[in-house]
């Protein structure tokens, strides 16, 4: 998918950080059901969430809410400020509106298409880029 552009030494660390993934999901809510009976080792190397993806992104939004993350959905980041590596504000455009928005830290996330075959092929190229 990325065309020989991913990041190596990001690939290694999210491969190498990977094996305390389940621990930090537990501590968060996330259940997991055990791996099928015969398989080789399946449970060493794959974890199955309960419920699925919708289940698993309900779960963190609840855990956001419990923690007090402020969620805010159609809403488009137009500018990010920062005071030299600090980030200090947002400037958010809901339905139309401007808003800015403070905080000590920020997550922007949106949509991916990288497991989109279809929307990853319409990119230049034919592939996606990935980038860190």
């Amino acid at each position: 998918m990325t065309g020989g552009q991913t990041n190596e030494a990001l690939a290694r660390h999210v491969i190498r950080a990977s094996e305390s993934c389940t621990d930090w999901m537990k501590g968060y809510g996330v259940r997991f059901q055990p791996s099928l009976g015969g398989t080789l080792h399946l449970g060493r190397t794959n974890a199955f969430f309960l419920g699925g993806g919708k289940a698993l992104v309900n779960t963190y939004y609840q855990a956001a809410e419990r923690l007090g993350v402020n969620i805010l959905y159609e809403a488009e980041a137009e500018r990010l400020v920062f005071d030299g590596t600090r980030f200090d504000h947002a400037l958010v455009n809901i339905n139309g509106s401007l808003r800015k928005f403070s905080a000590r830290a920020v997550v922007v996330a949106s949509g991916g298409f990288e497991s989109n075959q279809a929307w990853a092929l319409k990119r230049p190229g034919g592939q996606c880029r990935a980038t860190s």
